[in-house]
């Protein structure tokens, strides 16, 4: 299955949108979604599973803003990484540190 037909079988997962096309905000969230997609396209995990994660984590925010949407996909995706024992917590902790610093290259705060 190719890319593009993995992501329109995505409806379930309502992805931001505006005029049909997929919508990030910022960098990380772009990122965020290609690991996603990268992982179950390579047979790590199963879609299901993911989307499961990402509808616990949306019920469980309360009061929820579409624009936290990617946070939340973040976690539904650590969820899925650990379940599946592609990473330990640690080197998720770890791997999330590069990837935040890759939001400001050359940048030290």
């Amino acid at each position: 299955m190719s890319i593009n037909e993995l992501i329109s079988n995505m409806e379930e997962a309502s992805l931001p949108r505006t005029n049909g096309e997929l919508v990030f905000r910022s960098p990380w969230e772009a990122r965020s979604f290609g690991i996603a997609v990268a992982l179950n396209a390579g047979g790590l995990y199963d879609w299901k599973d993911f989307t499961a994660n990402l509808v616990a984590e949306i019920s469980s925010a309360g009061d929820y803003d579409e624009e936290d949407y990617y946070e939340k996909w973040l976690s539904a995706l650590e969820q899925i990484v650990l379940d599946q024992g592609l990473l330990s917590k640690a080197e998720f902790v770890e791997r999330l540190a590069l990837f935040s610093q890759q939001e400001h290259p050359g940048h030290s705060h």
